[in-house]
């Protein structure tokens, strides 16, 4: 009887432990949420809102509002983007309707890099706040 229960602990720790990693998962969705200060110049920031929106603030005003959206698709903004898992775009559109698109490098809880989908390909590093 006392080796079948330490085979049930031993059971059910694996299960907690594989939940606990599991779970500490999280998608560019997820991540992107909040206020990202650039690493260039700390007057720009960039505020990803959980309802879509986005705001680009420069000296703490608002310089423009944006909706967003994170997807794996191609194309982007008119130009063809490497597809698959790995592969995260971040597509900006104004209130006039214009679009920006960014290849997302990596984001996590800390850091954001995002490199501009164009023929002058830019990237952009920022921390969050």
């Amino acid at each position: 009887m006392k080796r079948y229960i330490k085979y049930l602990i031993s059971a059910f720790s694996l299960l907690i432990i594989g939940y606990v990693v599991l779970s500490s998962f999280t998608t560019p969705e997820e991540d992107i949420i909040g206020t990202w200060v650039s690493e260039e110049d700390s007057n720009w920031k960039i505020k990803f809102n959980d309802d879509g929106t986005c705001l680009w603030y420069y000296t703490n005003e608002i310089t423009d509002t944006y909706t967003y959206t994170i997807t794996t698709t191609t194309p982007q903004c008119g130009y063809e983007v490497k597809t698959g898992s790995e592969y995260n775009y971040l597509k900006l559109i104004d209130t006039n309707g214009g679009e920006n698109c960014y290849e997302i490098l990596g984001v996590d809880s800390l850091t954001l890099s995002i490199s501009t989908i164009s023929l002058g390909v830019k990237n952009y590093y920022f921390n969050k706040q």
